[in-house]
């Protein structure tokens, strides 16, 4: 693939633009934790209610509250860091910290779960996984 991590090519802070290499949707939290073990991170796109920016300036965990102020204010791509024992959440990164959101909150707002690999990722060079073999399993997919 040729696409670019920002379409209007923009250097990152280096002064490069990096390609992504390939990147997948992520079905469900045990992908997602798996992207994050194997990948070293994944990207989450989430809903941002205002509960949530009630619970972020409390210094609390993103949870789902059903009672809460759920009027969604936008829309947010955050970096899924870590994740904790199954059904307990997960830490991802944004506004210049780390935040911790639960299964529940991601259940009901999480609008999808990237992960990707740039042109320049060690991850090519010393991977886990039979490259090869990922790439005609792909191929066999979806025809390209």
């Amino acid at each position: 693939m040729s696409l670019h991590w920002n379409p209007t090519l923009t250097p990152v802070s280096t002064g490069e633009v990096l390609k992504i290499y390939d990147f997948a949707a992520l079905q469900g939290f045990p992908e997602m934790r798996c992207g994050i073990a194997l990948l070293y991170g994944i990207r989450l796109s989430i809903a941002i209610t205002q509960d949530a920016i009630d619970q972020f300036d409390s210094g609390k965990p993103w949870d789902y509250n059903p009672a809460g102020n759920n009027t969604i204010l936008g829309y947010h791509s955050v970096y899924g860091k870590k994740y904790y024992v199954a059904g307990k959440g997960f830490q991802v990164r944004t506004w210049g910290t780390v935040q911790d959101v639960t299964e529940a909150y991601l259940s009901q707002w999480l609008d999808g779960a990237y992960c990707m690999i740039d042109n320049r990722d060690s991850f090519l060079a010393n991977s886990p996984i039979d490259l090869d073999k990922l790439e005609a399993e792909k191929k066999a997919i979806v025809g390209s």
